[in-house]
Formats: structure tokens, C-alpha cells, sequence
């Protein structure tokens, strides 16, 4: 490269690795000098893309539902998420009263085998009237198990607020059908979760 005056220096197209790079300097007065400088690049991370995403203003298509069926999309039942407007639907349980919970689960299992990262996040409400016994619980498919990777109950987490929550998916990338649900259970219609826009992403 050779530099005249004040000049930059713009070097492009330069391969991942070590470069030297020999600059050549030529003042105002005509003196030249020569020097030879070190240059790394590195491979650019990809970009964060989406996985999978849901915010259930379409209802549950892409989700199976089993027991009673007391998930429905529709508007929040006490409180808002910050920030959304009144129409949001969420994601809504109530009156879940089969020993096992109601659940919701992916329709369509996820490969994540060719990502290097992967970060689930989503909204949750939790009402404070739940009882002992009553619970949201977020559960991962690695392939073999069913892992509990979130669980709120009576006492620990129904706080009656949404809240934004965050999962490293680290532990699952060589899953080539990972799968995801949330079971809830109440015995009653005015005792809620719900849960809002599920997103699995990949990158940082």
C-alpha cells in the first residue's frame, strides 16, 4: 500500500489470518519511508437469526395441545406486558385441573445441530393467587429426556408480573429433534399463566 500525504489506508478483501502489509510513505517533500505492519483477521460472526419464533396472534398452530385444552390465545387476563397495546394475545391458562397440567408443545421438532448458539427467550406471567401444588413449568427436549429448564409455583416466582426470561440452549445443540413445552396447572379460572412471544435464536 502506498500512502501519499495525510492519505487513509483502505485494504479489502483480505483472507481470515496473518497478513504483513508493507506501507509505503511518501511525504509532502518527496521523502519516502517503508514499513511493514502485522494484520489479523479474523472470521466475522454470523449474524443472530431466528430459529423459531411465535407470538400467538395466530393462535397455536405451531403447537400440539394435550389434556384439557385450557391454553387459549387471547388478550391478557390482569395485567400487560410493558409496552404492548391492549390487542396483544398471549398465550393463556387457566382452570387447568388434570393432574398432569395442560400443556402446549412445539408441533414441529427443531434441529440444532448446525448452529454453534442457541438462546430461548419468552414472556411470563405467573398470577400470585396460585396455590401449592399449582405451577408453570418450561420443559426442553434433548433427544432422550424431557428437562424441566423453568418452574414456577406457589411461593417462588408468582409474582403477579411479567417477566422477560432467558435460556441458554448450549447444553442441546447436537439435538437434531430438540422440542420445547409449558405445562400449567390451577384448579381455578381466576388463577392465570401465560407466556408470550417464544424465540429461539441463534448468534449472540
Amino acid at each position: 500500500a502506498t500512502v501519499l500525504g495525510n492519505s487513509a489506508v483502505v485494504i479489502t478483501d483480505l483472507a481470515v489470518g496473518v497478513h504483513g502489509i508493507t506501507l509505503t510513505v511518501t511525504d509532502n517533500n518527496g521523502a519516502i519511508g517503508v514499513d511493514t505492519v502485522s494484520v489479523s483477521v479474523n472470521p466475522q460472526a454470523p449474524p443472530p437469526s431466528d430459529i423459531f419464533f411465535d407470538n400467538f396472534q395466530s393462535g397455536f398452530a405451531k403447537w400440539t395441545e394435550s389434556n384439557e385444552f385450557d391454553w387459549n390465545p387471547e388478550t391478557y387476563a390482569e395485567r400487560n406486558i410493558p409496552g404492548y397495546p391492549s390487542t396483544n394475545k398471549v398465550a393463556h391458562a387457566d382452570n387447568c385441573t388434570s393432574a398432569g397440567g395442560c400443556t402446549i408443545t412445539m408441533a414441529t421438532p427443531i434441529d440444532l445441530t448446525p448452529y454453534s448458539s442457541a438462546t430461548l427467550t419468552f414472556w411470563r406471567y405467573v398470577d400470585n393467587d396460585l396455590d401449592a401444588g399449582e405451577f408453570l413449568r418450561v420443559e426442553a427436549y434433548d433427544g432422550t429426556t424431557w428437562n424441566t429448564i423453568k418452574y414456577w409455583t406457589n411461593g417462588a416466582g408468582d409474582d403477579d408480573t411479567w417477566r422477560k426470561e432467558t435460556v441458554n440452549l448450549a447444553g442441546y445443540l447436537g439435538t437434531s429433534n430438540f422440542n420445547l413445552k409449558f405445562t400449567s396447572k390451577q384448579n381455578s379460572y381466576l388463577e392465570e399463566t401465560e407466556i408470550d412471544d417464544v424465540l429461539i435464536k441463534s448468534g449472540s
